[in-house]
C-alpha cells in the first residue's frame, strides 16, 4: 500500500477490502499490511474511500461495520445494497457512480 505523498494530494480507494481472508491472502504476514493500512487511514492528509457491498462473500457486513466504526480522519465508507465482492451487474454501475461522486 502506497503512503500519503508529502507534496502531492493523493487519494486511496479500497474496494471490497478483504478483512476476513486477509491473513490467508498475505501468507500470515497481515501485521505489516495492518500497520500500513492503519498509518494510511490515520494520516491527517489522507483521502480514503472504502466501498463495499452488503452481500460480500469474503467479509461480512457486520465485520465491515465494526471496522468502519473505528476509522477516523479523511475516510469515507460507502456500503452498497445487494452488491457482492465482484461487483457484477447493477452493483458495478453503483460502484462507478460512488467513485465518480467522491473524486474531486
Amino acid at each position: 500500500m502506497l503512503p500519503v505523498l508529502p507534496s502531492v494530494r493523493t487519494f486511496h480507494l479500497l474496494i471490497s477490502y478483504p478483512l476476513g481472508p486477509r491473513p490467508w491472502l498475505t501468507l500470515f504476514n497481515s501485521s505489516s499490511y495492518t500497520t500500513a493500512l492503519n498509518e494510511l487511514l490515520h494520516h491527517p492528509e489522507s483521502n480514503v474511500l472504502v466501498v463495499h457491498g452488503n452481500q460480500d462473500e469474503f467479509t461480512s457486513q457486520a465485520k465491515y461495520k465494526e471496522w468502519a466504526s473505528e476509522l477516523h480522519g479523511n475516510v469515507e465508507v460507502i456500503e452498497i445494497d445487494n452488491a457482492a465482492h465482484f461487483w457484477q451487474g447493477r452493483s458495478g454501475q453503483q460502484l462507478v457512480a460512488a467513485v465518480k461522486k467522491w473524486i474531486p
